[in-house]
């Protein structure tokens, strides 16, 4: 901050401070300290065509003077106005107060085109060769910070410049003495400051640039163009001032680094043109943007293949251009402001900043008045405002994508359950984004299918709320038996069991006993059987659905009917019952052999007795010796026998209609050989 002041300083009049007058300046009254600052703006001792040092300078008439800052083109030297071309010695001579610091300093900033500084007769400062003529010279900007010590009461202070290049010569910037206290605090400052604005710069640059690169919209440029108006600009902020890219690359020619300042210029304003042009397109003219482009690029190659004595003298129109192209840009925005166009009014105020900015850079380079650039500052304003635009944009970006978040989460639970997790997970899918037509695997698996009717025996069409009361506490018993629905049929549902039998028989149990105890007004008939099917998708791009394809649930849906003609509430397959983990871990018997339609073989089905009433499951149970009795009688066609068995069961379970049907296909048989009971055809 306290650098901050003293630039402040630099850049106002400082009334304190005796001026300088025909050449001299009257320090002995003055009270000079170590963090005295004062301008050498003045009227200095000037000698034209001249390379003269103290002493044998002061042998010279001072007859004429001129005023630093400024360049000699305007300068009339004994009746005749001076061109750009030529060299001249400045002379000022400062008497010193009798208190004063041990160390003195002072500021050489910079000088069309070579600069030497002398204290006293001794060099302590030269930028470039100054010379006679344009072999002689060396042209280069090199702003320095010389100190001595101040052991003479008078210093005589002597600037040799030279200037065969540029189309304005002379020294363009003011010299500045005082303490040295002072003076590294104004090098220290300015580093800081310049090196502040050239990272900030940069780093905003590439923040736009992994904007662009990785965001989902390239063709919307804006980030792309900013970017590089960010990196133009550090580029530029390095090479004026301070210009401390020049003090890393000594070696390389003046030219080169002046070619590059304009170049730099030139992108700086096509860069930022197609910047503001994709953030406004509907209302920036596309006209006004191929004259800046045309224009641009013809003043970059133009000033690359011609001789710095001829492009230099274009610079005062091309500014007058920018400065125009600017208020351009200028007006655009606060067109798209007014329309309230997204974050218009913030880009607007760093627009502001800069147009002023740039305005008061070109008149300073033009002399009109002598101030410290302010483009820099200006950048660095429109890159807040531009971070106050992307912070605004993330932080509503983030809100947007937090509910569009929590809208996506209610859409995959509502489409999870028209497609259950678990068949995606059988698919090796993450998400429905994942499915693709023609999705599949294969594997042993248990398919389970159920039934629901009224238990009262009247038929009547179930209605929605039965089903989805009955579904309620039937869902959670499939789910944690490591099932899922697979669909919804009409008065029933079919469940797929992908691991083991025992999961199956498990939930169905469970789904028997939950239906008793809730005392549901519909009874419910399963059916069970396991093998190999395909599970996948299919349909069409824009309508896909899931299936099941295989003879394995076909079986299942066909002994799920077996059960209302048996009476069970489970039925399985001889498939099921000769798992392991079924086999010893339930109770149940055997039902029929029933030959199902295309296969040469018949299927053995059983009826599970785990989770019927008490009553019915004590029943069962009790005659399954003698019903085994009984139907190897009849299987050996000892029907008489049988039947006698079958009459005794009865007796103990009157209501049970597996009993009541091999009575009649005993009764059949013993009729004629014609109704002999045979293998039930499903």
């Amino acid at each position: 901050m306290k650098h901050l002041v003293v630039l402040l300083f630099l850049s106002l009049p400082l009334l304190a401070a005796p001026s300088i007058s025909e050449g001299t300046l009257d320090l002995r009254n003055y009270r000079l300290t170590p963090k005295s600052i004062i301008r050498l703006d003045g009227d200095w001792s000037f000698f034209w065509n001249t390379f003269s040092s103290y002493p044998t300078i002061q042998e010279l008439p001072r007859e004429h003077t001129f005023t630093i800052p400024g360049f000699w083109n305007s300068h009339t030297h004994e009746e005749v106005q001076l061109g750009p071309y030529g060299f001249a010695t400045y002379y000022l001579t400062i008497l010193l107060p009798e208190d004063r610091p041990p160390i003195l300093g002072i500021n050489s900033n910079a000088a069309n085109t070579a600069l030497r500084l002398e204290i006293n007769g001794t060099e302590i400062h030269a930028s470039g060769i100054p010379g006679e003529s344009r072999h002689e010279s060396t042209p280069k900007y090199l702003p320095r910070y010389s100190f001595f010590r101040a052991d003479h009461d008078t210093l005589h202070v002597t600037l040799h410049i030279s200037n065969f290049e540029d189309a304005k010569g002379g020294p363009w910037f003011p010299l500045v003495f005082g303490g040295a206290d002072a003076l590294r605090g104004i090098r220290l400052g300015n580093m800081q400051r310049e090196l502040f604005y050239f990272g900030s710069t940069l780093i905003m640059g590439t923040i736009f640039l992994f904007m662009y690169l990785f965001g989902t919209l390239k063709h919307e440029k804006y980030e792309l163009f900013f970017s590089l108006s960010c990196y133009t600009a550090a580029l530029r902020i390095s090479l004026t001032g301070e210009r401390f890219l020049i003090r890393i690359f000594l070696d390389i020619p003046w030219e080169f680094f002046l070619r590059l300042e304009y170049a730099t210029l030139s992108l700086l304003i096509l860069f930022y043109s197609y910047c503001i042009f994709f953030f406004f397109r509907k209302i920036y003219s596309p006209r006004i943007l191929k004259l800046i482009t045309y224009t641009s690029v013809g003043y970059i190659l133009f000033f690359c293949v011609t001789p710095p004595q001829i492009f230099t003298r274009t610079i005062t129109p091309y500014l007058i251009f920018i400065a125009l192209m600017l208020g351009y840009l200028l007006l655009v925005n606060l067109r798209g402001a007014c329309q309230k166009i997204h974050t218009a009014q913030a880009l607007l105020a760093g627009n502001i900043i800069v147009f002023i900015s740039a305005i008061h850079d070109i008149l300073a380079n033009t002399l009109i008045f002598i101030r410290p650039p302010l483009l820099p500052a200006g950048v660095f304003i429109l890159l807040l405002t531009q971070a106050g635009i992307i912070a605004y944009s993330f932080a509503r970006t983030k809100h947007h994508t937090i509910h569009l978040i929590k809208k996506l989460r209610r859409t995959n639970e509502a489409l999870t359950a028209f497609l259950p997790r678990e068949f995606l997970a059988l698919l090796n899918k993450q998400d429905l984004t994942t499915v693709n037509l023609g999705d599949q695997v294969s594997g042993d698996m248990t398919i389970l299918f159920a039934e629901f009717q009224q238990r009262d025996g009247v038929k009547r069409h179930i209605t929605m709320e039965e089903l989805n009361d009955h579904l309620s506490y039937i869902s959670p018993v499939i789910s944690y038996n490591n099932g899922f629905i697979d669909k919804y049929l009409h008065n029933g549902l079919m469940c797929i069991f992908p691991s083991s039998c025992q999961d199956g028989i498990t939930a169905a149990t469970e789904i028997v006993s939950a239906t008793e105890q809730n005392n549901s007004p519909l009874d419910i008939s399963l059916g069970l059987h396991r093998g190999t099917v395909i599970l996948g998708t299919v349909g069409s791009q824009r309508r896909i659905d899931t299936t099941v394809i295989s003879d394995t649930v076909n079986i299942s849906s066909r002994i799920q009917a077996l059960s209302k003609i048996y009476g069970s509430k489970i039925t399985v397959t001889q498939e099921i019952i000769d798992t392991p983990q079924v086999k010893d871990a339930f109770t149940y018997r055997i039902l029929d052999s029933v030959r199902v339609k295309g296969k040469n073989f018949p299927i053995t089905v059983y009826e599970v007795l785990d989770g019927l009433r008490e009553r019915e499951f004590t029943m069962k149970c009790a005659t399954i010796d003698l019903f085994y009795t009984a139907l190897e009688s009849f299987l050996q066609e000892k029907y008489t026998h049988a039947l006698t068995k079958f009459l005794h069961i009865r007796e103990q379970t009157p209501e049970d209609p597996v009993i009541n049907m091999y009575i009649e296909r005993c009764n059949s048989a013993l009729k004629g050989p014609s109704r002999q009971a045979t293998t039930k055809n499903i």
